[in-house]
């Protein structure tokens, strides 16, 4: 039985079984004149229904970003039907590997964009009009790829192909490698409920990323900074729920990671406050303001834990029943 699914703006693709991803063989001058014109009638024709193997969409997409990698609109036309494939896609095997050929286009399509470089296509009236993917582009890394990316995580799914750990230079070239910033923010703001194990791949692709994306470390480092704060909230507030409603020993090892989530925190915390207000990051003082309380009651939270885990060291199990120990 086939459902239909809708991704953006367009409809009615149906999730089929899909062959497994394949790289094409070796690149060649396969780059046809018209791709873009070619990605944009598949668009089309998803749009209106007339389309409904997501096969033949994946072949089209990946294709158009395969051959075709300095072609800044053809990489932007393919990240937009790869993505409509992606969620017909029906394991996390399948839909990692069509979203690492989606990431590899966002890529492409803002190392080679070049506004001087104007691409027409032919409406289905006949009139044309120029194409621009740029801007679509990053509203796919907020609205569909960094929550793709989060969801995976949760699923287990190996994620270093996707974090690309090894990468020599950054995959993103405006605006002073702007489009890593936005990655960042769309991944830490995607990563609301994680568990921390969870967290740690949304990390290492920020880490990743800020290694390569040197104009950007400021907006990286605040990224990684809020999101290892949100890992370490979420385990205290989850502490404190334990013990309220289970006790010591549901709560402490609760607290053990909240304290170890803190720790992890805080270098990124600290550098978070000493960012210069260089115009890189927007409300600078309001980002040190809320860090530098956070920071406090982070290591208010530390201090307790630390009297509570001595006392539970030093004083027998048996004096606890009378006289407890208190709790981070």
């Amino acid at each position: 039985m086939f459902r239909k699914i809708s991704i953006l703006s367009g409809l009615a693709i149906m999730a089929v079984a899909i062959s497994p991803v394949r790289a094409p063989a070796q690149v060649t001058d396969n780059c046809p004149v018209t791709v873009e014109q070619i990605a944009y009638n598949m668009t089309l024709q998803i749009d209106a229904g007339q389309q409904l193997d997501p096969n033949q969409v994946f072949a089209v997409g990946r294709d158009a970003s395969v051959y075709c990698p300095d072609r800044y609109n053809a990489q932007g036309l393919a990240a937009g039907l790869l993505l409509r494939v992606y969620a017909a896609a029906q394991t996390p095997k399948q839909k990692k590997d069509i979203l690492q050929y989606v990431m590899r286009a966002v890529s492409l399509n803002d190392l080679n964009y070049d506004k001087s470089k104007e691409t027409l296509i032919k409406q289905p009236d006949g009139s044309t009009k120029p194409l621009y993917t740029h801007f679509r582009v990053t509203g796919y890394l907020e609205d569909v790829i960094a929550p793709a990316f989060v969801k995976l995580a949760a699923s287990g799914e190996d994620m270093s192909a996707l974090i690309a750990p090894d990468m020599t230079s950054c995959p993103y070239a405006q605006d002073q490698q702007e489009r890593a910033a936005n990655e960042a923010d769309f991944l830490e703001d995607s990563a609301d409920g994680m568990k921390p194990k969870e967290i740690t791949a949304v990390a290492d692709r920020i880490k990743a990323l800020k290694k390569v994306c040197t104009e950007q470390n400021a907006r990286l480092t605040s990224a990684l900074g809020e999101l290892y704060k949100k890992a370490a909230t979420q385990l205290i507030s989850a502490g404190n729920d334990a013990q309220k409603y289970r006790g010591d020993l549901a709560s402490m090892p609760i607290f053990e990671k909240a304290a170890a989530s803190v720790e992890r925190a805080k270098p990124y915390m600290q550098a978070q406050l000493a960012l210069p207000d260089d115009g890189t990051i927007t409300d600078i003082d309001d980002i040190q303001s809320h860090t530098e309380l956070q920071l406090l009651q982070f290591e208010r939270f530390l201090t307790r834990y630390e009297i509570a885990m001595t006392c539970r060291k030093t004083q027998g199990s048996f004096i606890q029943i009378t006289d407890p120990c208190p709790t981070p």
